[in-house]
């Protein structure tokens, strides 16, 4: 019984893996037809233009930013493979939720990536471009741009995720909302660090701006789990 239980979840994370690689596939082939657009649209925080230095680096830059387009389009089909997978762990009516729970998930990604591209990479390339003099002209290649531009998208999307997780983990009983205030000041320590990691570059500046908005998100955490935790933990 328990070899067949195997063989049924090794199918059904194998399924998962080609519904998921198919999404991935045909999300970036329809973004390679639009490569330049999207390039348009990355290269607006920037604020100038882009060079290469090595004769493909143009042709790979097209399938980069199909690939990174795919990815981020196809986030919430993987959202939805991981809640089916993941799912039965945290509820028995797991599927009563998925709607919520794949909708949150894709909306809070989204807004991450919409906030970052809105206020972070402005304020972030502007602070690091001016440090640019009359003997150090920013020539930015188009693949390390490219390159900055995903790591802070995703980085940022990812984070966002960080209320409807602790949220399960509360429904679930795993954590509670005087766990989370009780380790607050770890909480800020490894928001630091994440943001140190997350930002590719070391200033002070990049670093708060992605820092200051998971500390909200901890904040929120703690709220959201404290109204709708599971019982027995909202009563500890």
């Amino acid at each position: 019984m328990e070899r067949e239980d195997v063989v049924k979840n090794l199918n059904n994370v194998r399924r998962s893996v080609i519904r998921l690689l198919l999404s991935f596939s045909a999300m970036a082939m329809i973004s390679y037809f639009f490569w330049k657009e999207i390039l348009g649209f990355i290269q607006k925080p920037l604020g100038m233009s882009l060079v290469y230095y090595s004769i493909p680096e143009a042709f790979l830059t097209s399938v980069r930013i199909a690939l990174f387009a795919g990815v981020f389009l196809s986030a919430p089909f993987m959202f939805n493979e991981i809640w089916s997978s993941i799912a039965p762990f945290f509820t028995p009516h797991s599927r009563r939720y998925s709607p919520w729970v794949i909708g949150s998930a894709s909306l809070l990604f989204y807004a991450g990536g919409i906030i970052c591209y809105l206020l972070l990479l402005p304020a972030g390339i502007k602070f690091l471009i001016g440090y640019q003099t009359d003997h150090i002209i920013a020539a930015i290649s188009v693949e390390s741009y490219i390159s900055f531009f995903a790591s802070m998208i995703f980085g940022f999307g990812l984070a966002f995720e960080m209320p409807l997780v602790m949220l399960l983990l509360g429904k679930a009983g795993i954590v509670n909302a005087a766990i989370l205030r009780k380790y607050r000041r770890y909480a800020i320590l490894v928001i630091v660090i994440a943001s140190a990691i997350i930002t590719p570059t070391p200033d002070l500046l990049n670093l708060s701006l992605m820092a200051a908005p998971l500390f909200a998100l901890y904040e929120l955490s703690i709220i959201l789990v404290m109204l709708f935790g599971a019982e027995k933990t909202r009563t500890t």
